[in-house]
């Protein structure tokens, strides 16, 4: 028992003394998990720091379920440009068991870099970034949605209409719903006196696609913000992903951004609105697909799907009339599309 607790007291004393000697000035990242077998998941947290950072933190402070304070290692750090690494901890968990209530994944870690426009003396606010878990055997395997634009810093233009794309897809099948939140300070609270990154018309996020619209930001710099990715099943809420991301306004540029570079339109989906099908055709030969319709109350629904080599045909006779989501992966490529059943 005294081992133990002498253990548990260097850890802590370690994370203290790493937090003061390699301070990381954090820009952005979230938490995922991935189910590896019985109760046991991989953790990873992926955060986004200053390039000019005295050194990378070799891991991070973590805390699952509210329990005491763990280290999670350091696996990878790539350069994404001159001013930002993204560095990426995996680690595995074991759970004692299930639980009737949330988990919460939960890092906390000194400090935001500075020069944030919306979190007053940000290189002062610790960074926090959690998710939830839920930890059923009754409701199956659970893993945390995988985005498709997978890097949480990105650019925009002042003064101009900048689309972004935070959604994801679900491996499990589970129905994703996105809400835009502050960014957080220690202990979980809103940071204080934070408002959302302003525009001269609006700041507005899909809740069913996770597409941005930032319309003519009014500011040049840096921006945070929290998009939350919440997963139902059968209408159960069952885990989130809380995802910091940070853009830097510029006041001008030619192209806009990981997020806004122009895309070549791969899928087509025709007639829109349909009766009785609709096809979603593709410039490529289609190898591999995992796709899922639901309804915009967030219900999976199941569909008659055909494949072809460029095309996959959808029958909606049996659905209601109303708008519904067909999201998932085809090939290397994550799609969002809106379907209108007459």
């Amino acid at each position: 028992m005294v081992q133990l607790i002498m253990k548990k007291l260097l850890t802590i004393f370690l994370l203290l003394f790493t937090a003061t000697v390699f301070a990381t000035h954090n820009r952005a990242g979230e938490i995922t998990y991935t189910h590896i077998s019985g109760l046991t998941y991989e953790i990873t947290a992926t955060v986004y720091v200053d390039a000019n950072s005295p050194s990378n933190r070799p891991f991070l402070g973590f805390r699952v379920c509210g329990g005491n304070l763990d280290s999670i290692p350091l696996t990878s750090s790539v350069v994404i440009n001159t001013t930002t690494l993204k560095n990426t901890y995996v680690a595995q968990h074991t759970f004692p068991g299930s639980s009737p209530s949330f988990c919460e994944l939960v890092i906390e870690d000194p400090n935001r870099n500075s020069g944030i426009q919306n979190i007053p003396n940000s290189i002062n606010i610790v960074f926090y970034i959690e998710s939830e878990l839920l930890i059923n055997p009754f409701l199956g395997i659970n893993n945390s949605p995988v985005f498709l634009v997978q890097n949480s810093v990105d650019t925009a233009c002042l003064n101009v209409v900048n689309y972004f794309n935070y959604g994801g897809a679900d491996a499990d099948g589970d129905s994703l719903y996105y809400t835009l939140q502050p960014s957080k300070a220690q202990g979980g609270v809103s940071v204080p006196g934070y408002f959302l990154p302003p525009a001269s018309n609006s700041f507005s996020l899909n809740n069913f696609t996770g597409e941005l619209t930032w319309d003519m930001p009014t500011f040049v710099g840096l921006h945070n913000f929290v998009v939350r990715v919440e997963e139902f099943r059968n209408g159960q809420k069952i885990g989130s992903v809380d995802r910091e991301i940070q853009i830097d306004v510029k006041s001008s540029c030619s192209t806009v951004g990981i997020n806004n570079k122009e895309k070549k339109e791969f899928f087509q989906l025709y007639p829109n609105p349909a009766n009785n099908k609709i096809t979603l055709t593709s410039d490529e030969k289609i190898a591999s697909s995992a796709l899922n319709l639901m309804h915009y109350d967030g219900a999976i629904v199941p569909v008659k799907i055909r494949y072809h080599a460029h095309s996959i045909e959808l029958d909606l006779t049996e659905l209601n009339s109303g708008i519904y989501m067909l999201t998932g992966q085809i090939n290397t490529t994550f799609i969002s599309k809106k379907i209108i059943k007459q």
